[in-house]
């Protein structure tokens, strides 16, 4: 991967490592889910020869992110949480979240932020930001 010009590491922000081999089993494959996915619409959309130019980064700024090179400079077309708990109440992964966007704050670059979970989420209402005004 081609070095950066930009150091993306805010020690202020934290780390959410699981501690669980299950949770890095389930980050990892993950991972490869989503690294799978672009690729494939990528070459779907008859742009596959983009495919060399995106990465899939490890714990760097996030658990994983999709990022991509545009005239030598790596850009984040996405980061990626990933929880494996059995909590399913939105107020369990509010850090989690919370962390998530003061990354894309912080961050212009970043295209978008995802949170997976290996459960489904219970939020009511049916909006996430209103459940965590709850916390």
């Amino acid at each position: 991967m081609p070095n950066r010009d930009f150091d993306c590491l805010d020690e202020n922000l934290g780390y959410d490592a699981t501690n669980s081999w299950s949770g890095y089993n389930y980050q990892g494959k993950t991972a490869i889910y989503i690294a799978l996915k672009k690729i494939n619409s990528l070459y779907s959309s008859n742009n596959g020869t983009a495919i060399p130019t995106y990465f899939l980064e490890l714990e760097w700024l996030e658990d994983f992110s999709i990022i991509y090179q545009i005239d030598g400079k790596m850009n984040y077309e996405s980061i990626h949480q990933v929880k494996a708990r059995k909590d399913t109440k939105i107020s369990s992964y509010a850090q989690a979240l919370t962390l998530l966007l003061k990354k894309i704050e912080n961050h212009s670059e970043i295209g978008q932020a995802y949170l997976h979970t290996i459960n489904i989420i219970d939020y009511p209402d049916g909006k996430w930001e209103t459940a965590l005004n709850d916390v």
